[in-house]
């Protein structure tokens, strides 16, 4: 906040001395970068056991980068969003032996727009407590977490997939790091 409120003066300052011109130099003094801001949503999953599919698990999950009432203001001030990473976690298991994954995807659809992200795992692998999955920028529609940071829409993460054992207690986390341009 007092970093704010020095800039504001400045700019004020400038403004009154005539050092700027253009509002456009007063909005530049006016922005400033978070980096390395942090998201994070938990999704535990459900095993389902029958004769179609053996050990498949599920879950869903919601995100709300806007989810309080202070979010809603630091929302409206978001000027640009640079994804730097995407991650899936193994953020919690318990099994009574080595769980391996056959397959697996994961999906975060924006609610609004209903465009989406897809992460998939298609060789079986053996998962272990904190194991992160990193989602590759060049994926096809990457940007659409961006676009759920900037514009502050809710969205949906799904996982779903198959497993080798039925006893288990699973919770992966999405963790998004993103550099956030705020202004005025």
């Amino acid at each position: 906040m007092k970093k704010k409120l020095t800039y504001l003066i400045i700019a004020t300052a400038l403004i009154l001395t005539g050092g700027l011109t253009s509002c456009d130099k007063v909005t530049d003094l006016l922005e400033i970068t978070l980096e390395d801001f942090v998201y994070s949503v938990e999704v535990p999953v459900d095993l389902e056991t029958s004769k179609v599919s053996r050990y498949a698990f599920n879950g869903t999950g919601p995100f709300d980068p806007n989810a309080s009432p202070e979010d809603e203001t630091f929302g409206k001030i978001i000027k640009q969003v640079d994804l730097k990473n995407i991650s899936i976690i193994v953020s919690s298991l318990s099994a009574s032996s080595d769980v391996g994954i056959y397959d697996a995807v994961f999906v975060i659809t924006d609610d609004v727009t209903g465009k989406s992200l897809t992460y998939e795992i298609v060789e079986p692998i053996i998962i272990y407590p904190f194991m992160e999955f990193v989602i590759d920028p060049n994926s096809p529609n990457f940007s659409v977490l961006s676009d759920i940071l900037k514009d502050l829409h809710p969205a949906t993460i799904r996982i779903n997939g198959h497993v080798n054992q039925k006893e288990i207690a699973l919770t992966f986390m999405y963790s998004i790091t993103a550099d956030l341009t705020l202004g005025v």
